[in-house]
């Protein structure tokens, strides 16, 4: 059961943010999300990731985003956690590939959601520093 909701939103991630599809990707993600281990950057909140994605979406900044070899880890049963490695290409020719921890909770309406995402190692991507990705 678990491996089918992480599939679906890893799969839903992917396609919401290479069809620039600002509301149907950040239905994905929990307004009290907390994004760590970007570089530069303390803790990346809900507010701060929406805006970062109108920003490359407006762009057209993402052309694909892939996940692969996912780990789950042992949680309770209203939260998800796993650890993939996402990698994320762009209309500029670069290409971002890093290990991310993410917990999916079950919020109140019923639906899944990203509340925590923690980037664990970076596998030396390439990255225009004006435009960095989550």
């Amino acid at each position: 059961m678990s491996m089918a909701i992480i599939s679906s939103f890893l799969q839903e991630m992917a396609e919401t943010a290479t069809n620039n599809d600002l509301d149907a990707h950040m239905n994905l993600i929990s307004e009290s999300v907390q994004l760590h281990g970007v570089p530069g950057q303390d803790v990346i909140g809900y507010e701060q990731w929406k805006s970062q994605c109108q920003q490359e979406f407006a762009d057209q900044l993402i052309t694909e985003v892939s996940y692969e070899d996912l780990k789950i880890i042992p949680r309770q049963d209203s939260q998800l956690m796993f650890t993939t490695i996402e990698t994320i290409k762009t209309s500029k020719g670069d290409t971002q590939t890093m290990t991310i921890e993410v917990a999916l909770s079950k919020e109140e309406d019923e639906t899944w959601r990203m509340t925590h995402q923690r980037v664990l190692s970076d596998h030396g991507a390439q990255q225009d520093s004006s435009n960095r990705l989550q």
